[in-house]
């Protein structure tokens, strides 16, 4: 809406493709990590990105192992282990150059802190903060029509954004990139 050529990489969904963008579908941290690499490499479209904006993460961690059929009900525990996935934006951080590098972080305790953990870690350039705890004030980001969020620049200074819906918050976030950018 604010004139930017856009490349959307999302998992499954049953949201229709945003009108004027260009939409990458996948399946796996692994498809996302590699459609998000070549996006941003001399073979994407993208590779010339001024923006990047991490929305959500995938998963951190996969089973290790996958059933290709449905495991039965026994007696006793059943194990499951989980290996890591990989870290896109900690990746795309370490070979950011000059674009401005937005992540979110999800959290459910020490908001702030966290996020500005992150924020120094994965050399972002901004990062807004969601309290997903279900018990938190207006019950969590996940399936909520609004959110509360905690903004924090470069140097670390969180701004709280009083609760609004996600439509608005997008908005306000896309314009507040903008002026960053300009």
């Amino acid at each position: 809406d604010l004139g930017a050529a856009v490349v959307l990489v999302t998992g499954p969904t049953h949201l229709p493709d945003p009108p004027g963008v260009t939409t990458l579908r996948v399946r796996s941290a692994d498809e996302m990590r590699d459609a998000v690499m070549t996006q941003l490499t001399s073979r994407g479209e993208a590779r010339r990105a001024d923006i990047v904006v991490m929305a959500a993460a995938v998963s951190d961690y996969k089973p290790v192992k996958s059933a290709r059929h449905k495991i039965k009900k026994s007696d006793g525990p059943h194990e499951l282990v989980l290996a890591r996935t990989p870290d896109i934006l900690s990746e795309i951080g370490r070979l950011k150059g000059k674009r401005y590098l937005v992540g979110f972080a999800a959290e459910t305790e020490n908001l702030v802190r966290n996020a500005r953990r992150k924020l120094r870690e994965k050399r972002l350039d901004l990062i807004v903060a969601n309290n997903v705890a279900s018990d938190s004030p207006g019950g969590g980001a996940f399936g909520a029509e609004s959110n509360e969020v905690s903004v924090l620049d470069r140097a670390g200074r969180p701004q709280r954004w009083p609760r609004m819906s996600k439509t608005d918050l997008a908005a306000r976030l896309m314009l507040l990139i903008a002026r960053k950018v300009s």
